[in-house]
């Protein structure tokens, strides 16, 4: 019986596997089919970014299909700063929020990703190895693999495909250092950590 209750206590006290341990093991390339509709394009065309630019970056409900899956009611929105920031009609970087107006919707276990189109980095592998690395010596990072994109049926090519660091992620470095759930911002501030390029 004490064995039993010892057995139960350590399945309880072990932490949760992280969501999608199928997109970030390395071996698949996802393809993600964006779909915008033509009033959301526009909105989208209409945005420029700029360093003094302090109106805020448009979202625009969009469709997402990868293979059968389809989410429908997903939020995107442009992403990116002085070299990385590219049109809607160029290769744009994304950040995707699959339960923002469709409560409980996620893709692959995750609520939100970025979808980095490194054309800082033509070689795609820095991003993910610095962040490998930084897991690997214990800092709790977003994860990353790779993704090929396309949006309105034009192929964007090979992205940097990254785990959002919203609630979910969060949740997870609290698993890790308990001490996080005391200090949100700090764990908020850790989760931006970027490789630099």
């Amino acid at each position: 019986m004490l064995a039993t209750l010892a057995l139960v206590v350590l399945i309880a006290a072990a932490p949760a596997a992280p969501p999608a341990p199928d997109l970030f093991n390395s071996t698949n390339i996802v393809a993600i089919e964006i779909r915008i509709p033509d009033d959301a394009m526009t909105k989208l065309r209409a945005h420029r970014w700029a360093p003094t630019n302090s109106v805020p970056r448009p979202e625009v409900r969009v469709t997402v299909s990868e293979g059968k899956r389809v989410y429908t009611n997903v939020v995107v929105h442009p992403k990116g700063s002085w070299g990385s920031y590219r049109p809607i009609d160029a290769d744009p970087a994304l950040t995707l929020n699959f339960d923002k107006k469709a409560r409980g919707q996620t893709f692959h276990g995750l609520t939100k990703i970025s979808l980095n189109n490194s054309v800082q980095d033509r070689s795609y592998i820095k991003e993910k190895l610095g962040r490998e690395l930084f897991r690997e010596i214990g800092v709790p990072v977003p994860r990353s693999d790779f993704a090929r994109v396309s949006l309105n049926g034009r192929p964007l090519g090979l992205y940097v495909l990254i785990e959002g660091a919203n609630n979910p992620f969060i949740k997870g470095i609290s698993r890790i250092f308990p001490t996080a759930s005391r200090s949100p911002m700090a764990v908020r501030n850790l989760a931006r950590l970027r490789c630099s390029n």
